[in-house]
C-alpha cells in the first residue's frame, strides 16, 4: 500500500512541482514550509494538523480538490484543502498548479482530479510523507505531550516508552518485610 502513494508522489512530483522553502521548527510544529509564499505548517494540536494564516485541517484525513464550498453548494469552484472531500478548510487560490503538487507532496495530501487518486487513502498518503517522518521525529523528542495530544491516533505513538518515569524504589526489601511492618 505504501509502495502506492510513493509512486503517486513520484508522479506527481515528474509533472513539475514548485520550489519549498524550510523554516526552524517551533513548539508544536513538526514541518514548517512555504510554497509560493504561502506559508504552511504541520502542528500537533489534538492530533497532527496542516495549519495556514486563516484555517487548519486535520492531516489524517485532509486531501486537495478542485469543488465548491459545501456550504454552498451552487457557489464559485476553487482549490483547497479539504476534509473528507467536501468541507473546505484551507483555500488555495494563490498557489499555481506547481505549487498545489508541492504542497500535496511535502504534506501527503491526495489531490482529487486525476482518476488513479481515487484508489488512495488519505491515511496512506500521509504515511509516506516527509510530514509524517517529522511528525515521528516530534514525538520522540517531546513523549510526554505527544501522549497527551496523539492519544486519538496511537499509530503516531508507536516506539514510546509506556512510562518515562523511573521506577519507583521501595522501602521494604520485599513482600514478607512489607506485610511484617503493615500488620498484615
Amino acid at each position: 500500500m505504501r509502495a502506492r502513494a510513493v509512486e503517486y508522489f513520484e508522479g506527481i512530483k515528474a509533472k513539475g512541482a514548485a520550489p519549498v522553502r524550510y523554516h526552524g521548527l517551533k513548539g508544536r510544529s513538526f514541518i514548517d514550509v512555504s510554497i509560493e509564499g504561502q506559508r504552511f505548517k504541520g502542528q500537533v494540536l489534538k492530533g497532527p494538523f496542516i495549519v495556514s494564516e486563516d484555517a487548519d485541517c486535520l492531516l489524517t484525513s485532509a486531501s486537495i480538490a478542485y469543488c465548491a464550498d459545501y456550504l454552498q453548494p451552487n457557489g464559485r469552484r476553487r482549490w483547497a484543502v479539504v476534509k473528507y472531500r467536501t468541507h473546505h478548510r484551507i483555500l488555495l487560490d494563490g498557489l499555481s498548479p506547481d505549487g498545489i503538487r508541492a504542497l500535496a507532496c511535502e504534506f501527503g495530501m491526495v489531490i482529487h482530479d486525476q482518476g488513479e487518486s481515487e484508489t488512495l487513502s488519505e491515511s496512506e498518503c500521509f504515511v509516506s510523507s516527509k510530514a509524517c517522518s517529522g511528525l515521528h521525529a516530534w514525538v520522540r523528542s517531546n513523549p510526554a505531550l505527544s501522549r497527551k495530544l496523539l492519544r486519538d491516533h496511537p499509530d503516531f505513538l508507536r516506539g514510546l516508552l509506556t512510562d518515562t518515569r523511573a521506577p519507583r524504589k521501595s522501602r521494604y526489601r520485599n513482600v514478607h518485610e512489607f506485610e511484617y511492618f503493615m500488620g498484615s
